[in-house]
């Protein structure tokens, strides 16, 4: 009987812990957008973990890029088909907003459009 419940218990934990991971990703599915004069971007996260960014930055020019993206702790993980994988750091998440600071040193805030 005793194996019965820590089964039971493993099971619950591991229902939890999904859960958990699924709640802190919907608070990305979403489309974002940078209006920030240098670069501007717009990101659109989807709930099958794929993403579509778009760039245009006025010295460098355009970039569209595309790819999966995970959560790990507070780093937001992106795999582009062409450039390889790059983190940010989560600094923030609310309903309407994301802050995030790149490999770079670079903070950027993010604004939900839909």
């Amino acid at each position: 009987m005793l194996r019965i419940s820590r089964i039971a218990a493993l099971g619950i934990c591991a229902a939890a812990l999904l859960s958990c991971s699924r709640s802190t990703d919907s608070k990305f599915i979403g489309e974002w957008n940078n209006s920030s004069l240098d670069p501007t971007a717009r990101v659109t996260y989807s709930a099958d973990h794929t993403y579509f960014a778009h760039m245009e930055h006025p010295r460098d020019g355009k970039f569209t890029g595309a790819g999966t993206w995970r959560v790990e702790g507070s780093q937001m993980i992106c795999r582009d088909y062409e450039h390889g994988e790059s983190r940010a750091e989560i600094l923030k998440t609310s309903a309407n907003e994301l802050l995030i600071k790149g490999a770079d040193g670079i903070t950027s805030k993010y604004e939900r459009i839909k």
